[in-house]
Order: structure tokens, then sequence, then C-alpha cells
């Protein structure tokens, strides 16, 4: 039965050609790496202007004002008092515990 189905289709069907054969083949074909990746670069790509631009917008006034914001007060050194005083000996600046402590060890070393 499947027999005669397929010369009856065969029949039917034989003035019909196929002329696209080729460009079809073409399609199906597997492609090389190198062709697909030639045909994936040369796709044109479109890019939402108003989204680009309000990012790239906020990017930029995020990493400008960051250091203003985060400058505004910087945390105190607790080992330091207010109370302390600047000395100047040899040239240099010293806290005067720094320095007191400093002179204490170098007479504990000479003993």
């Amino acid at each position: 039965m499947g027999e005669k189905m397929k010369q009856k289709l065969d029949h039917e069907l034989e003035h019909v050609t196929f002329k696209a054969q080729d460009s079809v083949l073409k399609r199906v074909k597997h492609k090389s790496f190198r062709t697909k990746l030639s045909k994936w670069l040369n796709k044109e790509v479109e890019v939402p202007l108003v989204p680009v631009a309000t990012t790239s917008l906020l990017l930029f006034v995020s990493i400008t004002l960051n250091p203003f914001l985060s400058s505004r007060e910087e945390p105190v050194d607790s080992s330091v008092s207010y109370k302390e005083e600047l000395i100047e000996k040899g040239g240099s600046v010293y806290w005067r515990s720094w320095f007191m402590e400093v002179k204490q060890h170098e007479n504990k070393n000479e003993n």
C-alpha cells in the first residue's frame, strides 16, 4: 500500500522541479567556526540612546560627587588627644607625647 502511494505521488510530482536546492543546501550545510564568527561579528547592533546616556550620566555623577560626600567628616584618631601639643625638635614637628616616648626608649637603650 505504501509503495502504491509513493508511485502515485512520484507520478503527480514529476513535472514539479525544485530550483532553490543550492541555496537551501548552503543554509543547511554546517559552517566552519571562522565563518560563524565572521557572520556574528558583522551583525549590526542597535544601542538605545536614552538608557545608555542615563546610565553614563548617573555613573559620572556618582564618581564625581563621591569624594565630596565622603570627605565631610574624617574619623578622628582616638590615640591623639586634642590637648596634645606639637613641638619642634631638630627641624621636625612631633606630638609631645610621642616625642617623650621615643626619648624614654632611647634613655633605656643607653643604660
